[in-house]
């Protein structure tokens, strides 16, 4: 019987190594999808009881600060990410405008991506998507959203454009403008408004393009709209 060649021999030993490099892959895969589901479970709850707090009231906002800010004031704790992105986002919910929740929120955040790091965190916390999936058919107002917009912006803490998770927002909150008043318009550009606009929901509710926002606090003579926008000097 002829001799095996050096490629003949050295075949099952390569096929040996890609077989257990398979297995371990799969086993590798096996468990993120296990991290996955309990990441998933453990969001689930918060989200249910911010959804109710922002589309009802109930819980009450203040209660439901309470109720985060205790869970994510410990960062080891594994839902601590959770309870966190969406004390961020609390400032969206009605009635809610203390500003040092938000700013505990912010404390809060930082010391959790210090502690499990920027990965963690971004597969622990809250996503925009999550959030408006649950959202589907609810009644929020265009302000909610424009708050969703800029909490979630902190949380991504994206540096290099908008994330699919603000360009998701930014058109939930023009969708909303759109549905609560069709025949609208900017009191800026007077142009009407439309699906695809990138708008801004101020604390007076009047909505203006983002862009037209921005040009009217640059302008020539604009610290005298400061506090006051040119809508609400109208009235």
């Amino acid at each position: 019987m002829p001799p095996k060649s050096k490629a003949a021999a050295k075949r099952p030993a390569s096929q040996a190594l890609r077989k257990k490099g398979n297995v371990k892959n799969a086993a590798v895969s096996a468990k993120k999808l296990r991290e996955l589901e309990q990441v998933r479970k453990v969001k689930e709850p918060f989200l249910d009881m911010f959804v109710e707090a922002l589309t009802k009231g109930d819980p009450d906002p203040s209660e439901l600060a309470w109720h985060l800010s205790w869970r994510c004031s410990n960062p080891r704790r594994y839902d601590a990410p959770a309870a966190c992105s969406l004390m961020l986002f609390s400032e969206a919910l009605p009635g809610h405008v203390n500003l040092c929740d938000v700013l505990e929120a912010i404390d809060y955040h930082q010391a959790i991506r210090k502690h499990i790091g920027d990965e963690r965190w971004e597969e622990r916390r809250v996503r925009a998507d999550e959030l408006l999936q649950k959202l589907q058919g609810a009644k929020v107002s265009p302000r909610s959203f424009s708050l969703l917009h800029r909490a979630v912006s902190v949380a991504c803490a994206k540096k290099d454009g908008p994330s699919e998770e603000l360009k998701a927002l930014s058109s939930a909150t023009s969708k909303a403008v759109c549905d609560k008043d069709p025949e609208g318009a900017c009191p800026i550009c007077l142009a009407g408004w439309r699906a695809d606009d990138s708008v801004l929901v101020l604390s007076c509710n009047h909505v203006l393009h983002v862009d037209c926002f921005w040009k009217m606090i640059t302008a020539a003579g604009s610290d005298a709209l400061r506090g006051t926008e040119a809508a609400c000097s109208a009235q």
